[in-house]
């Protein structure tokens, strides 16, 4: 009974059955809600059409008013000025100027409106006319009938300061005209134009948008019949063809008409999207898809996530050895593979290495600490002070204990620390004085450390080693050497170089030490310049460049170079 508990509980926390249980609440009642609100969806969605719908038609009937209120206004800031000029009386020079000054006033006023197409002056008492209106909007032939009609009729018989609609060659145009005893002057739109470009403006193909009055007659636009206002739904009769229509309204606050925006049905069905319109026969499908979904989540999901549920075990239980094996089905999965299996081997490796590094660690940290407390100089130490305890030059024999306190000091600290560059140096220097009692007059150091690096951290006795090797293989009884320790940083990097003008070195042991050979003589082994090497790969790996140059008789330089560590 346990068993079949545990095994019960286990089955519901597993991935598994919570994928298929996700799937069935979620998919089961979306379906069975789907199938009922479906009509009631695609009512929604209609409705949100004919709301847009009706929003853009509000928008190009706004755009219109606020066009023809800015007509109206223009004409009215006209009206306040004087044109005396016009009037008879005047020269005809005075009167060109006045209608030219005129002219340029109306250019501006309807180059500043969309709806301005063209704008006129006419003066009465000669019938001259002066237009200037859009090429684009205006043809010349329709300007030469505008001029033509301007010139024929009598303006003063036009309503002024409203809105007509005039009809010049079958083409219908909004006037606004201003009458004065001498001239008249207004501005006209073309109706035709102006709605198609409202019609250019959608997005639904075989829309018609037309200017209808209050009893529903087409007074502007491409529909065959007039209208019925009461009804939304109607038979409209579209480039010969009789369709049925959704029409939308909406008044003009300027004009005394409406504007009417015809969408064929058909239209409106196509922006009802595909599952809206197919949604029942959707959701009793979508039943069947649950078996089909779960089989192919388990096949292309949840199989492989076991197999690697799987191997993270094994490695859990330092299986280090194991690797996943079989195709996982996804390009996905394959790369979690390969990069599983990568990781697995690259763990055993490090593990390896790391275990290699640790012993070699702790090799080269023994054979540092023995280079570190140095027996020869120790013994030569106490020779030193023995032989001046007997000359009785009891000044050096303090100087030379207290150069001595120092070196042992600096050399027994642990070899893993870093140290400051200049608590560096100060060794190397104390070191140098206790040479320079020992062999006065034998050499001299010069340094060239950049500054502001006196903080910068190094590995301990990595430059003193290469010093006292200067001292101890470079130097001449019968001449004096010189020592050069340049230390340059650029910020990322620190360069190291200790120069002597000694004895130098065979060819032969020069390749040795670039060789890594730990070299042995009659005095025994030379580790020094192999623990050195060995100290800068273990602290900063690939990085670090130790280079080595001699001349046998001119000389030996050391090149060090490792990145710069802060404090």
């Amino acid at each position: 009974m346990r068993k079949m508990k545990r095994k019960i509980k286990q089955l519901i926390h597993s991935l598994t059955f919570r994928i298929v249980l996700v799937a069935c609440i979620t998919i089961i009642p979306i379906n069975i809600l789907l199938i009922i609100t479906a009509k009631h969806m695609i009512h929604n969605v209609e409705e949100a059409l004919f709301t847009s719908y009706q929003n853009a038609l509000s928008i190009h009937v706004s755009d219109l008013d606020n066009g023809l209120d800015y007509m109206r206004n223009a004409l009215e800031d006209i009206m306040q000025e004087n044109y005396l000029e016009l009037q008879p009386g005047y020269s005809v020079g005075q009167k060109n100027i006045a209608a030219f000054e005129f002219w340029k006033k109306l250019k501006t006023k309807r180059e500043n409106n969309v709806f301005s197409d063209l704008a006129f002056l006419k003066v009465n008492w000669d019938n001259s006319i002066y237009i200037t209106n859009d090429p684009l909007k205006i043809s010349y032939v329709q300007k030469q009938e505008v001029a033509d009609y301007l010139g024929n009729n009598d303006l003063k018989e036009i309503p002024p300061l409203s809105f007509e609609i005039i009809n010049i060659n079958n083409q219908k145009y909004l006037l606004h005209l201003v009458n004065y005893e001498y001239f008249s002057f207004g501005m006209l739109c073309d109706l035709d134009n102006m709605l198609e470009n409202m019609e250019k403006t959608s997005d639904i193909n075989g829309e018609k948008i037309c200017l209808v009055d209050k009893q529903g007659n087409i007074i502007a636009g491409d529909v065959d019949k007039s209208v019925i206002l009461s009804k939304k739904e109607q038979v409209i009769t579209i480039n010969q063809i009789e369709q049925k229509c959704y029409v939308i309204y909406q008044p003009s606050v300027v004009l005394d008409y409406e504007i009417a925006r015809i969408v064929p049905f058909k239209e409106i069905n196509n922006e009802i999207p595909f599952l809206e319109k197919n949604i029942l026969v959707l959701g009793i499908l979508s039943f069947f898809l649950i078996p089909v979904l779960i089989i192919a989540l388990y096949r292309m999901v949840l199989r492989p996530l076991k197999a690697i549920n799987h191997a993270m075990q094994e490695i859990e239980k330092d299986n280090i050895d194991y690797r996943m094996k079989g195709r996982l089905n996804s390009t996905e999965f394959e790369h979690v593979k390969e990069v599983f299996n990568n990781m697995a081997g690259q763990i055993q490796n490090l593990r390896i290495e790391s275990y290699e590094k640790d012993i070699e660690r702790l090799d080269i940290e023994k054979t540092n600490l023995r280079l570190q407390i140095n027996p020869h100089l120790l013994l030569n130490s106490l020779n030193m002070i023995y032989s001046l305890a007997q000359s009785q030059n009891y000044k050096y024999i303090l100087d030379y204990t207290l150069l001595l306190v120092e070196y042992f000091r600096y050399s027994l600290r642990n070899a893993n620390d870093l140290v400051t560059l200049k608590e560096e140096i100060h060794f190397v220097k104390n070191y140098l004085e206790i040479q320079k009692i020992r062999f006065p007059e034998k050499f001299t150091c010069v340094y060239d450390i950049d500054e502001g690096i006196s903080e910068l951290l190094i590995l301990p006795l990595i430059i003193e080693n290469f010093v006292e090797n200067s001292i101890k293989y470079a130097l001449k009884m019968d001449d004096l050497i010189e020592i050069i320790l340049i230390i340059k940083s650029d910020g990322n990097k620190m360069s190291i170089s200790i120069c002597d003008t000694g004895c130098g070195m065979s060819e032969d042991r020069l390749q040795q030490l670039k060789d890594g050979v730990i070299i042995h003589d009659r005095i025994g082994k030379h580790i020094g310049i192999w623990n050195c090497r060995r100290r800068l790969n273990l602290y900063y790996g690939e990085e670090a460049v130790l280079s080595i140059s001699s001349s046998e008789g001119y000389g030996t330089q050391v090149w060090m170079e490792f990145p710069v560590v802060r404090r």
